[in-house]
């Protein structure tokens, strides 16, 4: 019961605060052209993230070239052609390895004349990129997309066709061993080779697939798997106010929330619309709200903002003090791209603003710890020009900084690095009746600001009070190796308010 009231009162706490935040505005945004005319009229699908510094990472096609940048403390890098043959690339992606800076790329390479390509992964060993064929198998691929847990393990989503159905198939290392999977989850159709799936992870390794599928009309699904690399997923489908959807993405911020962009219109030469559902942690989905505009928004592209995962007597104990989730949309008419490409966000009631105009579109979107927003798209969808610009939006949203709470001194986490558990216990005084340890919740807390687990208190042989993580999360899943934060609210001798912390390191 206890648990439940503080999660209660951080989630109240944060509805009270994310209201007066905004996002970053794109007025004044930095622009950079990346590549000129060279970028081919093929290139379908531009794809951008940034790394644990902040930095943002693009990967682009060019005729019969992959080509990526990364923006270091000069500027941008000259182009990096990854990959140069007489191919065709589909199905771009850019993640960085989540804490690092190393980026990985996953591809899709068709050689001129083939029917059929291999998907590939690619990453960067600091000075050049190391390449590894996930599968080379003659199968045709469709819209492979790709993610990274936090423990650096891939996952790949993408759509084939076995036995004369469209299926989905799903590739990933998360359990240590390279597993590959045909999904049993809602058909795809007639023409599920244009499912387009997106996939987003929670850092323990839980998957979500959002995809285009039909039951009786083409809906956007849901799936996600039971357990890291698991081969049992569940489906639904999510009922939008569109007759029929066309394109999705998924992700899900700090807070777990799961957020799914569903965009689609009543015929084809109808006005296109997205709408945005969300799933709170634990609860069901709550019903969809549109991006409102005039004209038809779609191709939608979420990126997840900063979040901070808990205030304690008022003091942030991990991210930034923000949160939310954004998305970009090319601007349509009927069925004619008309070359605008918006920005809109939760923290703004998802009302739409022009990020740039005059024949843009294929956005790609991403956003740093600080709120900036970070994008890549083409120029020429209507004139052929095709050149590659970035964006970034002008500064941080008003209220955004990283917050690292004081030390929590007198206690000691035992041991620390730790492979088992750890034991958070006073290292000045022996416990006494005197001294009851922490009078307020006890959290282990990751570095993107998450509760992990609500420590309970145990009576120490020694008198006085000991707390114990084990290592699993509060859904009782071992959560991954890496550094987190052990925090109390009224740390110390028991008399401060402010919320303290110590880091603690789990090896495995």
């Amino acid at each position: 019961m206890r648990r439940r009231l503080f999660s209660a009162l951080i989630l109240g706490l944060l509805a009270v605060l994310l209201p007066t935040l905004s996002f970053a505005q794109w007025v004044t945004a930095k622009t950079d052209t990346l590549a000129g005319t060279a970028a081919s009229e093929r290139s379908t699908r531009f794809s951008v993230a940034v790394d644990a510094t902040n930095r943002p990472h693009a990967i682009w096609s060019a005729g019969s070239s992959l080509v990526y940048a990364r923006m270091d403390a000069g500027g941008w890098t000259l182009p990096i052609v990854l990959s140069q043959s007489d191919a065709t690339y589909a199905g771009l992606a850019v993640v960085v390895v989540p804490g690092t800076t190393r980026p990985c790329v996953l591809y899709s390479r068709t050689p001129f004349g083939a029917p059929a390509g291999e998907l590939l992964l690619a990453e960067w060993n600091g000075s050049s990129f190391d390449v590894r064929t996930l599968t080379a198998d003659g199968v045709a691929k469709f819209g492979p997309a790709v993610a990274m847990d936090a423990g650096g393990a891939y996952h790949v989503v993408f759509v084939v066709q076995s036995a004369g159905e469209w299926r989905l198939r799903y590739l990933t290392n998360a359990a240590g061993v390279a597993t590959d999977q045909l999904l049993a989850v809602g058909p795809l159709g007639a023409f599920g080779s244009g499912a387009s799936p997106a996939i987003a992870v929670e850092p323990g390794g839980i998957a979500h697939v959002a995809y285009r599928g039909v039951s009786t009309a083409y809906r956007i699904h849901h799936a996600q798997n039971a357990a890291p690399g698991g081969a049992t997923w569940s489906w639904e489908e999510l009922i939008s106010p569109n007759l029929e959807d066309t394109g999705s993405d998924v992700e899900i911020d700090a807070l777990g929330n799961i957020y799914v962009a569903a965009s689609g219109a009543d015929c084809d030469v109808c006005t296109r619309r997205t709408h945005i559902f969300q799933r709170p942690p634990g609860s069901a989905w709550n019903a969809p709200t549109p991006v409102v505009h005039a004209s038809g928004l779609t191709g939608p592209v979420l990126a997840v903002g900063p979040v901070g995962g808990a205030q304690v007597g008022g003091v942030q104990v991990g991210g930034v003090q923000v949160g939310g989730v954004q998305v970009a949309l090319s601007e349509i008419s009927g069925s004619l791209q008309t070359g605008r490409i918006f920005h809109a966000g939760s923290l703004t009631g998802w009302a739409p603003s022009l990020v740039v105009g005059n024949d843009h579109g294929t956005p790609s979107l991403a956003v740093d710890r600080f709120g900036t927003g970070h994008l890549v798209c083409t120029t020429g969808a209507n004139t052929g020009a095709r050149n590659v610009l970035y964006l970034r939006s002008a500064g941080a949203p008003s209220g955004v900084g990283e917050v690292t709470p004081p030390a929590l001194t007198g206690w000691r986490a035992s041991p620390n690095p730790f492979g088992e558990q750890t034991v958070l216990r006073r290292s000045d005084v022996v416990g006494t009746k005197a001294d009851p340890g922490p009078a307020a919740p006890v959290l282990v807390v990751d570095l993107a600001g998450r509760v992990v687990r609500h420590l309970a208190s145990t009576t120490a042989s020694g008198g006085g009070i000991e707390y114990v993580w084990d290592g699993l999360g509060d859904n009782g899943r071992e959560a991954p190796a890496g550094v987190y934060r052990i925090v109390v609210a009224g740390g110390g001798s028991g008399a401060a308010t402010s919320a303290r912390a110590m880091t603690v390191v789990k090896l495995r």
